[in-house]
């Protein structure tokens, strides 16, 4: 997008692109401070710090009526972060899982629309209500799901009532025009040539998976609050008993509301809490119940709208007793300096993801041997490319390993955040040999590429160089690989089925 093409054209996505939400925010950063590493990071505490402040106004009903202690749940659970010993959350918030969706699509529209139920400058409000569903329909539908359908949920639950008749045509009609904005993108992305989004056919979890899922939910939701202290060291724990004693209350809270909660009962709250009532169920029973192929709570990021929307609800609707807040606070303060060097011996891979590697020796190997372009796995073949300022040329391949296609060479391109034109033959016209970054073994779902796979295609290498800890550099000459036509290919292949084009966006 910096080099000029807008709407990227051979770039293939996953189906929740963030086309004019993340890959925008990161195009404009770019623009500032150039091309470098941190950018990812700086766009989540950009869009973290934003969910924080909107907050900060959403968590009181009305202006009139503004409270700072109704601030203190979302100065606690949002804005203090646990950075000590909580690698989910830090995870939510370290990459841009989401987070700008919630933003853009929760919070911006929400506040939008309180503007409009308020009468404070309604014409701006209804454009930004419009311009907000635009951005998060054209980008990623999990917005669509937890932030507009609860929207538009909470419009036709009281469009007769006579004190928000008034607004809910104007609402509607904002939202409604921003999703055909959405498609006529679409569209436009269409007749640009521009870039192809993959398909997940998302599915519901198996009946024996749920007993495992559940517990993973818990997790997640006590590592959102930072309240976990099982498996943590006992210097961490005391921040999380302390942070407990506010969650406790407020799930008791909650639970208390429950029991007498009816349809009758929703009614009695104003728009944007019956919002986030509808956006808490949708959102936390999608989350729980389909299944999307992660892996323990890397579910963590669909909760993300749940754990906001529950803390807003609660304050605006419930009685603040502050003296349980401020003891977790000023502690949480304290301990932060602590959790920044904690962090800094961390550098490589902060919060423990498994994703990332260090590659600055396998620059400096490749770059030693004269050998400049190859193969690797998912997390690893752009990471290198462009820690290498591009010197180094690494493309993400991954081996079928499905028995029902099996043949000579089962090693395919990538598709997935990546280009098309990457993979053709002409790149390597002048290369006589090609890398091949492997590892001994991979933890599930890391999509790193094994040695064995490697090695059962092409045989043993012309040169290895072992580079750290399950980490190798196999060199090929062009010829031997060549011999594995499936690399080569420059059309979209369903993956399930490959190499079977797709002949459609």
């Amino acid at each position: 997008m910096a080099r000029g093409n807008f709407f990227l054209k051979n770039w293939v996505f996953s189906p929740d692109n963030f086309w004019t939400i993340d890959v925008a925010g990161m195009y404009a950063l770019s623009s500032i401070f150039g091309n470098k590493p941190f950018i990812p990071h700086l766009m989540a505490a950009l869009w973290w710090g934003g969910i924080t402040f909107l907050s900060l106004i959403l968590c009181n009903i009305s202006k009139k009526d503004y409270s700072w202690q109704r601030c203190l749940p979302v100065i606690l659970f949002l804005a203090l972060m646990p950075l000590y010993d909580h690698g989910p959350e830090s995870f939510i918030s370290y990459i841009p899982y989401h987070v700008g969706t919630v933003f853009f699509g929760g919070l911006c529209i929400f506040v939008s629309i309180q503007s409009v139920i308020n009468g404070k400058n309604v014409p701006f409000a209804l454009i930004m209500i419009f311009l907000f569903t635009t951005l998060i329909s054209a980008s990623d539908f999990f917005g669509v799901v937890v932030a507009i359908v609860p929207a538009i949920m909470a419009l036709i639950m009281n469009a007769r009532s006579y004190e928000e008749k008034s607004f809910v045509p104007k609402i509607s009609a904002s939202i409604i025009c921003g999703l055909v904005a959405s498609k006529i993108i679409h569209i436009i992305i269409v007749k640009n040539g521009g870039f192809y989004s993959r398909e997940i056919h998302a599915r519901f979890l198996p009946f024996d998976e749920l007993p495992q899922r559940a517990i993973y939910t818990i997790q997640s939701v006590l590592d959102f609050f930072g309240v976990d202290f099982l498996g943590k060291r006992v210097g961490n724990s005391l921040i999380c008993m302390l942070r407990a004693i506010p969650f406790v209350g407020m799930v008791y809270g909650i639970f208390l509301l429950s029991k007498r909660f009816t349809i009758k009962e929703i009614n009695n709250y104003d728009y944007l809490s019956r919002v986030f009532i509808f956006g808490f169920c949708i959102d936390f029973s999608a989350a729980f119940f389909s299944d999307f192929y992660l892996t323990k709570e890397d579910i963590i990021r669909y909760f993300l709208p749940s754990f906001i929307y529950f803390i807003l609800f609660f304050s605006r609707n419930f009685s603040i007793k502050p003296i349980a807040f401020y003891v977790p606070i000023f502690v949480t303060v304290i301990i932060y300096p602590f959790s920044y060097y904690n962090l800094s011996d961390h550098k490589s891979d902060p919060f423990h993801i498994d994703h990332q590697i260090n590659t600055k020796y396998i620059i400096q190997a490749l770059n030693g041997n004269n050998v400049h372009h190859g193969y690797a796995g998912y997390w690893e073949g752009s990471l290198v490319t462009y820690e290498s300022g591009e010197k180094v040329i690494s493309r993400a391949i991954y081996d079928e390993h499905d028995p029902d296609h099996q043949k000579a060479c089962n090693l395919y391109p990538h598709q997935w955040l990546s280009r098309l034109d990457w993979y053709a033959r002409d790149n390597v016209e002048q290369e006589k040999y090609l890398f091949f970054i492997t590892h001994d073994f991979v933890s599930k779902n890391n999509d790193g590429l094994l040695r064995r796979d490697v090695f059962n295609t092409f045989g043993n290498p012309v040169k290895s160089i072992h580079v750290g800890e399950n980490t190798n550099i196999d060199i090929y000459e062009k010829r031997t690989v060549e011999t594995c036509p499936n690399l080569f290919i420059t059309y979209l292949f369903d993956k399930d089925a490959p190499p079977q084009a797709i002949s459609k966006r």
